[in-house]
């Protein structure tokens, strides 16, 4: 017959914190601290929704206005010129379309079109901006966008070529 084998009991460790004591993460507690000390600063004088959100927009912080601009052989695009070359045939059918991009380092590139509009896209951040008195084609001043984008490459793009 078989002999019972012997299973050592081990106690289950107790919570050694005193009762009711909760543990959170410095960066949760940081967050409360931070979230409290703002709202204490407001209870003084604001009483009511409308007051408290006249008081927010009052103390926004403006974040910079996103755009989104292309890449092209790692350089981004800061504009592009007219067709180089348009042909189709008697049918009506593409045979060739070349479009010219202008890259940040200034040099111009002849692209196939199909490549030109599934170029790579990054988003970028408004920094600046200057209004000169050259007109665009659509007849208004010129605005020059100072934009960095999310790796900290800084270019200047005219406004046509943001979107």
């Amino acid at each position: 017959m078989e002999k019972e084998k012997e299973v050592e009991k081990k106690p289950i460790p107790q919570d050694t914190a005193p009762e009711g004591t909760v543990n959170v993460s410095k960066t949760s507690l940081d967050k409360l601290t931070s979230r409290l000390e703002e709202l204490e600063g407001k209870v003084d004088y604001v009483a009511d929704k409308s007051r408290l959100q006249k008081h927010e927009d009052k103390n926004k912080v403006e974040e910079p206005t996103q755009v989104r601009l292309s890449k092209y052989k790692g350089l981004v695009v800061v504009g592009w010129g007219n067709m180089v070359t348009n042909q189709v045939d008697d049918k009506g059918n593409t045979i060739s379309q070349i479009r010219k991009l202008y890259l940040e380092d200034g040099s111009e590139m002849n692209v196939p079109y199909e490549e030109s509009i599934r170029l790579t896209r990054i988003n970028a951040s408004i920094m600046g901006e200057n209004i000169t008195n050259e007109l665009d084609p659509d007849g208004n001043k010129t605005v020059i966008f100072d934009l960095e984008t999310e790796d900290g490459t800084k270019v200047k793009v005219n406004r046509r070529f943001v979107n």
